[in-house]
């Protein structure tokens, strides 16, 4: 008897701390999110534009828009011993030896408490998703008035399940053969280990959970500034 009403008990409390630990953690995930989303206005409001998806020069990719943030985060902890400011590194790859004290730097705020496999490279839980009619077209930075619809239900940065990215490295998701499905077949893609879908960052500031029953073309039509042509690869045969 004791053991059928012990094993009764936990039937009920371990969903319970379960259920109560998936909350918290994307309660988290939420709020890094908002961080990252502070980090952009800021950046906004001091360039007047956002951040380009990746640094480049003489053809050759150099650093993330995580690491043009950095400076306009609060949760930074690279010390004394490392400065943000221009010249090397930043005119210096991001795997280059000169950003060696970089990398080994860890945000957290770059970081889903949910996704453990991104301690293990330094990696970054939150990707941008490029194209030409996204909020991230590449190497140009856009500025308010690009935005024709608005950015009150524009996608700026998505979540993402063990993309194993670097979060200095400049590499996102590309719009054109982007699965849009949540928690879909795609590797990375927009997708999460949360009990009731992705969080993305929406182009207000709000974090919105997109759970996966969302229509790809909702994501569509989330994912592009103007009125959307495609639907990426779960509109092409």
């Amino acid at each position: 008897m004791l053991t059928a009403v012990a094993a009764m008990l936990l039937g009920i409390i371990v969903p319970a701390i379960r259920g109560a630990r998936d909350a918290a953690r994307t309660r988290d995930c939420a709020n890094n999110l908002k961080q990252i989303g502070m980090g952009l206005q800021n950046y906004c409001d001091t360039w007047r534009s956002f951040p380009m998806a990746y640094t480049a020069a003489d053809g050759r990719l150099l650093h993330s828009w995580r690491m043009s943030l950095v400076p306009f985060i609060e949760q930074w902890s690279f010390g004394k011993e490392v400065q943000v400011r221009p010249g090397a590194p930043w005119d210096k790859p991001w795997d280059h030896d000169a950003n060696a004290r970089f990398r080994a730097c860890r945000l957290s705020c770059y970081k889903c408490p949910a996704d453990e496999s991104v301690t293990r490279y330094n990696g970054t839980s939150y990707l941008a998703v490029i194209g030409a009619d996204t909020a991230w077209p590449g190497e140009t930075a856009r500025r308010l008035a690009d935005f024709e619809r608005g950015t009150s239900n524009l996608i700026f940065v998505v979540e993402a399940l063990d993309p194993r990215i670097h979060w200095m490295e400049p590499r996102d998701l590309e719009f054109d053969t982007l699965e849009l499905a949540i928690n879909g077949q795609q590797t990375p893609g927009i997708s999460s280990n949360h009990a009731k879908g992705a969080n993305v960052l929406i182009g207000d500031g709000s974090v919105r959970c997109l759970p996966p029953t969302t229509a790809p073309e909702t994501l569509g039509q989330m994912l592009q500034i103007g009125e959307p042509e495609s639907s990426g690869t779960a509109e092409k045969p």
